[in-house]
């Protein structure tokens, strides 16, 4: 099994659009520049919309450059607003990089 070091960072439950996720990782993405970096970066998706929200940062996430790769996890505190387990699976999004 290959151990990823990762950054964290989140999704939070008072944004109030899918715009305000995207710019977490594209964020993430323009603060480290163009050299790629050794780890990855892993997103908790604490909103009721995380399960909406995560296939579209499937779609809308066309790399993970400068990642290694970049990860998902829903966290849900209000459990009755979502259809996951308190932490759920986490997934990786973005396409295979051939480097």
């Amino acid at each position: 099994m290959k151990m990823e070091s990762v950054e964290l960072t989140g999704v939070y439950p008072h944004f109030k659009s899918f715009d305000e996720a995207l710019k977490v990782v594209e964020k993430k993405q323009k603060q480290y520049g163009t050299e790629p970096v050794k780890f990855g970066l892993l997103v908790f998706v604490n909103h009721e919309k995380s399960e909406e929200w995560i296939n579209m940062l499937r779609e809308k996430v066309i790399s993970e450059h400068p990642f290694l790769s970049i990860w998902t996890n829903i966290v849900c505190i209000v459990k009755s607003k979502c259809t996951q387990p308190l932490l759920g699976a986490i997934e990786k999004i973005g396409r295979q990089s051939n480097t």
